[in-house]
């Protein structure tokens, strides 16, 4: 609820001046799993204690707007097909890295969304059945194997089983940019 008021503070001062009637509503982008069908954040594993959060219907109360929930790789990938690499193609698909792995994927001109619209949670595509526990709870996860959290993981690992190594001389703050 902190982070409502805060979003609603934000929209006050950045809305400063403008009629409210000028306001069509809010995009609200997170990192998934999160269901944006139904406006809830099922539970972001970055972010302890983001399960089951309603926020579309928190941040319609607080705002008093429309508002419209989406997995913030798959905004990014409707952005880039609409404004910037992916323009004018029918078929695209948009991968970031970072503390994990998420994207997009456009299809046939449609933006694919699935079950829940959870299909482009790409992150979460088991590639290593055996691979190492996600923080989503599922094994093999893309993200759990390749993530910039991932490879800080397997680099500290390596490091302190590496004396002398290029990764060991960074010592235990080493991390995927080192990598």
């Amino acid at each position: 609820r902190a982070v409502v008021q805060q979003i609603r503070q934000l929209v006050v001062e950045a809305t400063r001046g403008i009629e409210p009637s000028a306001l069509a509503g809010v995009g609200v982008c997170a990192p998934g799993p999160l269901d944006s069908q139904a406006g809830v954040v099922l539970g972001i594993p970055t972010l302890p204690g983001w399960v089951d959060i309603p926020i579309v219907e928190w941040l319609r109360e607080a705002l008093g707007l429309p508002v419209t929930l989406e997995n913030d790789g798959v905004a990014a990938a409707i952005g880039e097909w609409r404004f910037g690499a992916g323009r004018g193609l029918r078929d695209f698909v948009y991968v970031t890295v970072s503390t994990g792995i998420g994207g997009g994927v456009i299809a046939d001109g449609h933006v694919l969304r699935g079950r829940r619209r959870l299909a482009a949670h790409l992150g979460h595509m088991t590639i290593l059945p055996q691979g190492e526990v996600c923080l989503c709870g599922n094994r093999g996860c893309w993200e759990a194997q390749a993530s910039g959290t991932a490879l800080g993981d397997l680099a500290r690992k390596l490091a302190a089983d590496t004396p002398g190594s290029a990764l060991f001389r960074h010592g235990p703050s080493v991390n995927a940019r080192h990598v």
